[in-house]
Formats: C-alpha cells, sequence, structure tokens
C-alpha cells in the first residue's frame, strides 16, 4: 500500500492476524465501520484513524420482550395461544 502511515498498516496488520489484535481497539472499529458502511475500505480506515474511532451514540432499540412477558402473566393459562392472540393482535 503506498504511502500508508504506521498506523494504517498496523490496523490492518490485526485484521490479518499477522500482528496480535487490540481487542478494544477491532471492537471501536467495527462499531465505527457500521456507522460508515458505505465509504470505501481505505477511507473509512484512514477516517477511522483520523478521528480516533469517534462514533455517534447509537439510540437505544425498543425491545418487546417485557411487553410480551406482561401479557402472558396477565392473561389465561394457557400461554400458547395467548401468545399466539399476541402476534396477532399486534402484528408482530
Amino acid at each position: 500500500m503506498k504511502g500508508a502511515s504506521m498506523e494504517v498498516i498496523q490496523l490492518l496488520a490485526m485484521f490479518r492476524g499477522t500482528i496480535p489484535k487490540d481487542r478494544e481497539k477491532m471492537d471501536l472499529f467495527l462499531r465505527y465501520q457500521a456507522q460508515h458502511f458505505d465509504e470505501k475500505w481505505q477511507d473509512l480506515v484512514e477516517s477511522f484513524l483520523t478521528e480516533e474511532g469517534k462514533i455517534e451514540e447509537i439510540p437505544h432499540v425498543y425491545s418487546f420482550h417485557q411487553d410480551i412477558i406482561s401479557f402472558l402473566e396477565d392473561s389465561s393459562e394457557n400461554n400458547d395461544q395467548d401468545l399466539e392472540s399476541y402476534t396477532r393482535n399486534f402484528g408482530q
């Protein structure tokens, strides 16, 4: 890779497994990549290093887990049928 900085070369070596992985940096890169998935690879790596891996806070994804549990607890004894009724009523 022509003119690549030492940091870029080290990061790529971690991806290739030719040097020990820095798990924290790899995790940060994967999160950064998820938010910049449409960038070209070289630009992505360089911007990750330039911006020091800063990522935007990902909004909390709503979980229906507690809603389903509450629905089943409040319903009758036949939970299989109630779960079917829940999915039919709420279209999920």
